[in-house]
């Protein structure tokens, strides 16, 4: 991913400078999307993007959350989507962005 990023971040114009973004990720383990949301936080700020500094959302355990048909299950889990989506949607709308 951050490869990835280096090289959409070379564009001229760039195509990350001043575009506000959020992040979230899901792991099967304990912390890994922790870990990687704070390294891609880190790249994407380097590259000019705007990224919302909260809420934020940690999908932990996601081997045991998803049903047979890969829909993510569990209430707390939708809630934590649901804040995220509505979090960056009025911060899109209330912060001074250049974009």
């Amino acid at each position: 991913m951050k490869n990835a990023i280096d090289w959409i971040s070379r564009a001229n114009p760039s195509v990350l400078r001043s575009k506000p973004v959020t992040i979230t990720g899901a792991t099967v383990g304990g912390w890994g999307t922790l870990y990687a949301q704070a390294e891609l936080r880190h790249t994407l700020a380097a590259c000019g993007a705007f990224v919302m500094p909260s809420p934020q959302a940690f999908i932990r355990t996601a081997g045991d959350l998803f049903d047979e048909e890969d829909r993510l299950i569990g209430v707390e889990n939708l809630k934590s989507l649901d804040a995220l989506l509505a979090g960056f949607s009025s911060w899109l709308e209330t912060a001074n962005h250049d974009c």
